[in-house]
């Protein structure tokens, strides 16, 4: 039912739906520009989780590193 009653408002008032979608564009630009320049690109494992302990476990027995390893593999006939 409350599906159907924002149905019904965005069809009968599309240009206010426009113009709120906009002002809340605008408010999360506002205040996303500069919280943007205070977020780190990493540093977000948590080192008790299963992964960073399955990391560790490669790294010390077999030598492995954490970094991620992209392989791509082709036909000879397809380029």
């Amino acid at each position: 039912m409350m599906l159907q009653g924002i149905a019904r408002l965005a069809i009968a008032a599309p240009r206010r739906i426009i113009g709120a979608a906009l002002l809340v564009f605008l408010a999360a630009a506002v205040f996303g520009i500069p919280v943007a320049k205070s977020l780190s690109p990493g540093g977000f494992q948590d080192p008790n989780s299963e992964s960073a302990r399955a990391i560790k476990v490669l790294t010390d027995k077999f030598g492995q590193s954490g970094q991620q390893m992209l392989i791509l593999v082709t036909s000879p006939g397809r380029q």
